[in-house]
C-alpha cells in the first residue's frame, strides 16, 4: 500500500510557499496518498485542485490561537484514525511541530523553513532551529543561506538537507501570449518590456522598481513595466506610476504567469528579502535575463554578468545602471536569458526538487 503522507500548511494564500506545496503534490500524487491540512485562504483553491488530494481545514492559529490549535488537533487525530498517518511534511510554521509530536511521537516529521522576513526573523531562525531539535524533525531548506542560517543556530547536518527551489519548464500557450501583447498593449513590437511578479506589498520591493523606470522612461520612450501580483500596495503603485509618468501595466494575479513572462525582456525582483524566488526561476526558465537584489538565495540562481545582475537591496542607483544597461544592450540581454535558461536546467527544475525531496522522505519511510 502507498504510504500517506500529510502536508501542513499554516496559510493558504498565493505565494511561494503555496506554490512549493503544491508542485509536491502534483509530482508525488502517483505514489503517495496525499493529505492537506491548511486554513482557507485565497490559494487553496489550486492547491484542493490537484487531484486525489484530500483537504481538511482549521482556523488559522496565527489569528485564532486556541480555534486554531485545537482545531488542528482535532482535525490530525481524526485523519489518523481514519488513515494512519505515516510522514508529516509541516511547511513554513516551526511552531505547529510540537503539537504534532506531542500528538504522534512515532511519526517522521519533515519542516521546510521557506525563508523568515518578519523584523524578529533571527529570532524565528533561532526558534525553528531548537522547535525542529527538540522534535527530531528533519528540516529543509530551499536555499543555501538558508541552510547557513540554520546550521549557524546550531542545528545538527545530519538532519539538515539543502533542496533547491524548483518550478516545471513552462509551456506557454499561444494564444494566452496573445492576449497579454494586447493586454498590456505590446502590440508595436518594439517596446522594451520589464517586467516583475509579487506580492505588492512594501518587502517586494516594486516601489522601487517604479522609481528606478521613472529615471530611464523619457530617454527611453520604448520602455514599458508590467507588473503582475495583488497586495495592499497596488492602488499606491498605480499612483506612483501616474505621478512618475511611468508607463506601467498592473495585471493582478493570474495562472497564465509564463504566457506573460514570454512577452518581458527582462525580469526584476527589487525585494528586501526573499529566500528562493519561484518567480525568479520562472522568469529563467521562460529564457528571460534577471536583475535581481543580492538577498537571501538570489545570488545562488542568478550568476552576476552572466545570467543577469545583482544589486544590493534599496541601491536605486546600480537599479537605474543595471536597467539602462540592459535597454542599451538587447542582444546581450537575450544572450544573458538563454545562460539563465541553461541553469535553470541544471539546477533548478522541478523534477530535481521533487526527487531529492522524495529521497528524504524514503529515507525516514524505511521499516
Amino acid at each position: 500500500m502507498k504510504s500517506h503522507l500529510l502536508y501542513v500548511l499554516p496559510y493558504a494564500e498565493r505565494g511561494g510557499t503555496e506554490t512549493h506545496v503544491r508542485q509536491l503534490l502534483v509530482g508525488l500524487g502517483d505514489r503517495y496518498r496525499l493529505s492537506l491540512l491548511a486554513p482557507m485562504g485565497s490559494g487553496l483553491a489550486e492547491l484542493t485542485a490537484v487531484p486525489g488530494v484530500r483537504h481538511w481545514a482549521f482556523p488559522r492559529w496565527d489569528r485564532q490561537p486556541l480555534p486554531g490549535v485545537t482545531g488542528l488537533w482535532q482535525q490530525v487525530r481524526s485523519l489518523h484514525r481514519q488513515e494512519p498517518i505515516d510522514l508529516i511534511h509541516v511547511h513554513a510554521a516551526a511552531e505547529l511541530l510540537i503539537l504534532l509530536r506531542w500528538g504522534l511521537p512515532a511519526v517522521p516529521l519533515v519542516l521546510t523553513v521557506h525563508g523568515y522576513h518578519t523584523v524578529d526573523r533571527d529570532l524565528s531562525y533561532w526558534l525553528a532551529a531548537r522547535l525542529a531539535g527538540w522534535t527530531g524533525a528533519r528540516v529543509v531548506t530551499v536555499c543555501g543561506a538558508e541552510y547557513n542560517r540554520l546550521t549557524a543556530c546550531g542545528f545538527p547536518g545530519s538532519r539538515l538537507h539543502w533542496i533547491a527551489n524548483g518550478v516545471p519548464t513552462p509551456q506557454p500557450d499561444p494564444a494566452a501570449i496573445a492576449h497579454w501583447r494586447e493586454e498590456c498593449h505590446l502590440g508595436a513590437g518594439v517596446e522594451f518590456v520589464v517586467g516583475t511578479a509579487a506580492r505588492l506589498v512594501p518587502i517586494k520591493g516594486v516601489d522601487g522598481l517604479v522609481r528606478a523606470c521613472a529615471q530611464l522612461c523619457t530617454e527611453f520612450p520604448q520602455l514599458r513595466l508590467v507588473v503582475a501580483g495583488e497586495g495592499p500596495q497596488k492602488a499606491e503603485l498605480q499612483a506612483l506610476a501616474v505621478d512618475l509618468s511611468v508607463p506601467i501595466q498592473l495585471v493582478g494575479h493570474t495562472d497564465r504567469l509564463a504566457a506573460l513572462m514570454d512577452c518581458f525582456d527582462v525580469f526584476v525582483l527589487p525585494s528586501w528579502q526573499e529566500a528562493a524566488s519561484l518567480a525568479c526561476l520562472e522568469a529563467m526558465a521562460m529564457g528571460k535575463a534577471v536583475i535581481a537584489t543580492d538577498v537571501g538565495g538570489t545570488g545562488e540562481q542568478v550568476v552576476d554578468g552572466e545570467t543577469g545582475f545583482l544589486v544590493p537591496p534599496g541601491d536605486l542607483p546600480a537599479l537605474v545602471a543595471r536597467l539602462r544597461f540592459c535597454l542599451e544592450n538587447p542582444r546581450l540581454v537575450k544572450q544573458m536569458g538563454a545562460n539563465g535558461y541553461r541553469r535553470y536546467q541544471e539546477f533548478f527544475t522541478a523534477q530535481r526538487m521533487l526527487a531529492t525531496t522524495e529521497g528524504v522522505y524514503q529515507a525516514l519511510l524505511k521499516p
